[in-house]
Parts: C-alpha cells; sequence; structure tokens
C-alpha cells in the first residue's frame, strides 16, 4: 500500500481535471467517512486515493457488465499490470469501441453507464487494479452526486 501512494495521487489529479464536480463530492464523501470511521481515516494516511474501492484482478476475463453499484455518474480506474503480451482489451459494445489494456495502460470509464468486457489475452499473467466508488457510500456520508449535464 505504501508504494500506491504515488498512483493514488495521480489518480485523484486525474480525476479533479476530468470531472471537478465528482472530485469535490468525493472530497467531501472522505471527510465525512474518515471522521467516522476511524479504521478509514487510518488507511487513508498511507493512501490517499479517494475512491473507497480498489479490487485486486488476477487471470480473469471479465464477461461483459455493469457496475451497477457504482454511482450513476461515478468514474472507475482500470489499470492492467502483469506479465501478458497480447490481447486483453477492454470492448464497449454501445461505442463499437476496443481500448488497449496492456501491462501499465490505464483506462477511466464511467462503469454504470457504459456495458463493457475484458476480451481473451495471452502471453503470462494479467493483473488489473480497479478503484471505484459505490453509491452506498456517498448515501451513507449524504452527499448528493453530481449530475451528468450541468444547466447554467
Amino acid at each position: 500500500m505504501r508504494q500506491s501512494k504515488f498512483l493514488s495521487q495521480r489518480l485523484n489529479g486525474i480525476l479533479e481535471e476530468i470531472d471537478p464536480d465528482f472530485f469535490r463530492g468525493l472530497l467531501a464523501v472522505r471527510e465525512v467517512i474518515d471522521k467516522d470511521i476511524s479504521s478509514v481515516s487510518s488507511l487513508t494516511s498511507i493512501d490517499p486515493i479517494l475512491m473507497e474501492g480498489r479490487s485486486l484482478i488476477f487471470n480473469r476475463q471479465t464477461p461483459l457488465h455493469n457496475d451497477s453499484q457504482d454511482c450513476l455518474t461515478g468514474w472507475q480506474f482500470i489499470l492492467a499490470a502483469g506479465h501478458f503480451t497480447n490481447g486483453g482489451s477492454m470492448y464497449i459494445p454501445h461505442l463499437d469501441l476496443r481500448l488497449r489494456l496492456l501491462p501499465g495502460d490505464l483506462i477511466a470509464i464511467r462503469g454504470r453507464l457504459l456495458s463493457h468486457e475484458i476480451e481473451p489475452w495471452f502471453g503470462g499473467q494479467r493483473i488489473s487494479m480497479v478503484n471505484f466508488t459505490h453509491e452506498s457510500v456517498w448515501n451513507y456520508a449524504n452527499v448528493p452526486m453530481p449530475h451528468l449535464y450541468h444547466t447554467k
């Protein structure tokens, strides 16, 4: 976890740039969670990622799905790692889009809105680190989720 601090800072920075409203909402959620749950406060002193969820997935070809527990307007960061050499792309059928996801690649996606899957890969072990935030955490913190579209 100590080595993930640099990556977490970068992911927070990316999120602040691509969606400032969602970033500010995550800051508000984190403030409540840190105050209410001491173990979370302890973990965030080591790893500053604002998203409360992180999965490490080893050698799994993920079938087509939506992330139904994520915030509707939330983001997922998916980072590929391991020693595989080919394949493992993310496919988003609604957009007819394949995104390369080789070791070192990072994808940001609204996983609840866009169905997606991980395609087969070859040549070794595939590891994915997925960072996300669930709607239930925002509800617990009583922080409203930002809207997708803003009107002035």
